[in-house]
């Protein structure tokens, strides 16, 4: 009877196991055929069923199978596709097909979807071949299972997919294309194009066999390949791929790269990083850049971790024709110090076997030159190559050309010295034979032509004269070797010239700010005098009138003491006066204000250049401008200096009541007698020309209309006249003699007479 009683119990409790755990691992998988179905899947989720594995070879978050997870198992008769429909009603539940199973660990995912609560999903896998077992896995974050299978499909493929595509050699014009057949076909078709054009939707190119070569490709060139199995009767496979490739580059005798056709991290098809250490790559370039958007970042870790580029592979090294020319320059000033080094590899694939030929170091954050002509190179192709130095710093470069040495050099090392208001010495280096050069020049920002500002300059350093005080320019030059055979250009280099004084009248707008010569302060009181930093004074609508520009201060808080400072004046001819608007208004609209209680701007006069201030007038609380403008007019006769130098001085003090704006407009300096402010307009001020000395043209530019230019030499005949009648013009002066012309210019109903000097006729 004990014994009756005990083999019950053991099979109660083997029933009790069988039931509880017979989900428990892959072993226990449930064997599903086509058509099946089934509804009210549970699990318990109490814990006993818990694989907690967390599986790394999931195709979906491995996190869903740290719970429950119910295992279904199919076994395929031929060459099948499988698809599964399930009713899920719980959360943080996931499925997914998988090839193997093993314990509670299953691999080879190919294919698997997230399940929505209360939702269906269906998910469909890739072929199966005959034979072939697939385990279909539920399973949950946390908690139990509670599902329905609502359809299982099995469909027949009558024609497999090829599988394994690759790519076994290339040339610069061909390809040898592999795949493995799907089952026993015999013929394929295959499509070769442009990355990214998406699965072919027409025929391919027909191939009896798993291995074919794809002909008349371009050189260096990326393309991918799709191939699907044509099993007759107008049966085929899915097409499969895209599977990229490239193509080699050509060996080439002349080359040029400047990276624009990169994106992100890499290189053009025809450069390349040798070995695993430093850092190359293609990168983003905007800020001091090369003026193009893309370059080479190399770099490198450490003296023995150092990046190396090679370039496209050339076949005259050492014909003696050519030179290595490219640009560099470190990213930012941190990285300044590291050496670039040019070399070539006698194995392309290996940076052990870099050659240097020569190094420099790299000293600055804008762009500086590299121009190399090799000899003694190894005959047959070489392919050279940059590597970075020794210093854990970066570097980029830029615009690497192979090219034929020019037969007449052009200049390098532009720069400029003995900087005055009206003229600065422009200096290069020749780097061949030329004793003669072109040089063309314009303000800051202009666009170059090609045309000579100036010709046949024969002196190196070159004076260049009739410039505008306070004004920046930039120049180029290129060398010019006779019998018509010139250089490139080279520059742009930018200067500025210096301030000097400027005679009376003088009137000034602030439409352009901040105006010629004049400049700013910040945080400093009247004795210590301006520190030249740009303060809180800027550019505004005159009483918040956008059309009308003026110098404006913000009074925005405490403890700011920002100067506005004018261009050196000459008041040695006495009896001059000062003119200007000045006005307050809220922040935004023309509303009237009260300066606060501690807020002051004084006007202020220096008869030394700004070494020491005088207080002309105070804007304080009790003496607040006006919402419409208060109209000044100022006798400076008591001063006399020729360097004297006018301010606006703007103080927030310590207490911050209100925000408001303070506003200077139309400042005129002149005789007192016949001054007016609205008399604020000289044609001194209107009329900008360069270059004097001119070679072939003058420019003029003007704010006014050029309503007349004539030019007469010094005998008082006239020789050229234009009526432009327009705010710019050119002049032809390339047929007049070399000497002295005065040309008169009249704009705005306002005449004025400058003096050119022609020269090189």
């Amino acid at each position: 009877m004990k014994k009756i009683t005990l083999r019950l119990f053991a099979f109660v409790f083997l029933v009790f196991t069988i039931q509880s755990y017979a989900q428990f691992g892959c072993d226990s998988a449930i064997a599903i055929a086509d058509g099946y179905t089934s509804s009210g899947i549970t699990t318990l989720g109490d814990g006993s069923q818990d694989w907690n594995n967390n599986p790394p070879n999931s195709c979906v978050y491995g996190v869903y199978f740290d719970s429950d997870v119910y295992m279904f198992e199919y076994t395929s008769t031929g060459f099948e596709e499988l698809s599964i429909t399930i009713y899920n009603r719980v959360a943080n539940v996931a499925a997914g097909f998988y090839t193997t199973c093993s314990g509670m660990d299953f691999g080879d995912c190919v294919g698997g979807a997230a399940l929505a609560a209360d939702a269906s999903t269906t998910f469909v896998s890739s072929t199966l071949s005959p034979g072939q077992t697939v385990y279909i896995a539920v399973g949950a974050y946390s908690g139990g299972l509670d599902f329905d299978v609502t359809d299982f499909t099995v469909s027949t493929i009558s024609c497999p997919n090829p599988s394994n595509l690759e790519v076994l050699s290339v040339t610069p014009t061909s390809a040898i294309l592999s795949w493995d057949p799907g089952n026993t076909e015999t013929a394929w078709e295959y499509v070769v194009q442009a990355p990214g054009m998406g699965e072919p939707t027409g025929s391919g190119t027909a191939s009896s066999a798993p291995a074919t070569e794809a002909m008349g490709l371009n050189a260096g060139t990326y393309y991918e390949f799709y191939v699907r199995a044509n099993c007759g009767s107008s049966d085929f496979s899915a097409w499969v791929g895209p599977y990229a490739f490239a193509t080699q580059c050509n060996v080439v005798t002349d080359f040029f790269e400047d990276f624009e056709a990169t994106t992100g991290t890499d290189l053009p098809i025809c450069w390349a990083k040798v070995g695993t250490l430093g850092t190359v790559n293609g990168t983003n370039d905007f800020a001091n850049g090369f003026g193009s958007t893309r370059c080479l970042f190399l770099g490198s870790a450490s003296a023995s971790e150092r990046g190396v580029a090679s370039m496209q592979t050339i076949s005259n090294a050492n014909d003696g024709t050519h030179q290595i020319r490219l640009q560099y320059r470190a990213a930012v000033a941190s990285q300044i110090g590291q050496t670039m080094e040019l070399g070539y590899l006698t194995d392309p694939l290996d940076a052990n076997t870099f050659t240097m030929l020569t190094s420099v170091t790299v000293a600055s954050t804008l762009p500086e030159e590299l121009i190399y002509a090799p000899s003694g190179l190894p005959s047959g192709t070489v392919t050279f190559a940059l590597r970075s130095g020794v210093e854990n710093k970066n570097f980029r470069v830029d615009n690497v050309r192979w090219e034929p040495i020019p037969s007449c050099p052009y200049p390098s090392d532009l720069s400029v010295s003995n900087l005055m208001s009206d003229s600065a010495d422009l200096e290069w280096i020749e780097n061949g034979s030329a004793s003669a050069w072109d040089i063309e020049y314009g303000e800051d920002g202009f666009t170059p032509t090609g045309t000579p500002t100036l010709e046949n300059v024969a002196d190196n350093p070159y004076t260049l004269m009739g410039l505008e005080q306070g004004t920046a320019y930039q120049f180029y030059v290129r060398a010019d070797c006779s019998g018509g055979d010139v250089s490139d250009w080279i520059g742009p280099f930018a200067f500025t010239t210096s301030c000097s004084y400027y005679g009376l009248p003088y009137n000034q707008d602030f439409t352009d700010y901040l105006p010629t010569c004049w400049s700013e302060g910040n945080d400093t009181d009247v004795a210590t005098g301006s520190n030249g930093n740009n303060g809180g004074w800027g550019n505004g609508g005159f009483l918040n009138n956008v059309s009308n520009s003026s110098a404006r201060f913000s009074f925005s808080g405490i403890g700011d003491m920002d100067w506005l400072v004018s261009p050196t004046f000459d008041l040695s001819t006495g009896s001059n006066g000062m003119a200007f608007k000045v006005g307050a208004t809220g922040y935004s609209g023309a509303d009237a204000v009260t300066m606060d209680s501690d807020d002051e701007v004084l006007l202020l006069i220096s008869q030394d250049n700004g070494a020491n201030w005088t207080v002309l007038q105070t804007w304080n609380a009790a003496n607040t401008p006006s919402n419409t403008g208060d109209d000044i007019i100022l006798d400076l006769s008591a001063f006399t200096s020729a360097t004297t130098r006018l301010a606006f001085w703007a103080n927030e003090g310590t207490v911050n009541e209100a925000g408001y704006n303070f506003y200077v407009d139309d400042v005129v300096v002149d005789d007192f007698a016949t001054l007016s402010v609205e008399d604020n307009i000289h044609i001194e001020n209107m009329l900008k020309y360069y270059p004097n000395p001119v070679n072939k043209t003058l420019t003029l530019k003007s704010k006014g209309s050029l309503e007349s230019i004539a030019v007469y030499n010094l005998l008082g005949q006239q020789v050229l006249e234009v009526t432009p009648n327009m705010d710019n013009a050119n002049i032809d002066f390339s047929n007049l003699d070399t000497g002295h012309y005065l040309v008169k210019v009249i704009v705005a109903g306002q005449t004025e007479t400058i003096r050119i000097v022609k020269q090189f006729k």
